[in-house]
């Protein structure tokens, strides 16, 4: 990702997890228990992870994803399902290739 990239991306995170934090709180949290989780498929960029560690946002690259793992909601099933495919849903629509692995426990 190029520096003046950077910045426009965070943002983007930024918006889009405020966006899938609502949907989450507002689902019941039943269903199974799982580890589902929104991937941003991209390089591993040390700097940006610094930026986003500077902002706020937490930030894991996962190797065997290939991508960035930078959104964390509440609840372990339904709750978590909806943040996470909303997050996936909202950062797509501005244009960052972003899925939702999905891990049952």
């Amino acid at each position: 990702m190029k520096k003046e990239e950077r910045a426009p991306f965070l943002k983007a995170v930024q918006e889009a997890s405020v966006i899938a934090s609502a949907a989450s709180e507002a689902r019941e949290d039943d269903g199974t228990c799982n580890f589902d989780t929104a991937i941003l498929r991209m390089r591993r960029d040390r700097r940006m992870e610094a930026m986003a560690a500077e902002a706020g946002i937490p930030c894991e690259f996962v190797s065997y994803k290939r991508g960035y793992e930078m959104f964390h909601c509440g609840g372990q099933a339904a709750k978590r399902t909806v943040g996470q495919q909303t997050f996936s849903r909202e950062m797509k629509a501005r244009g960052y290739d972003c899925f939702v692995h999905y891990v049952m426990d």
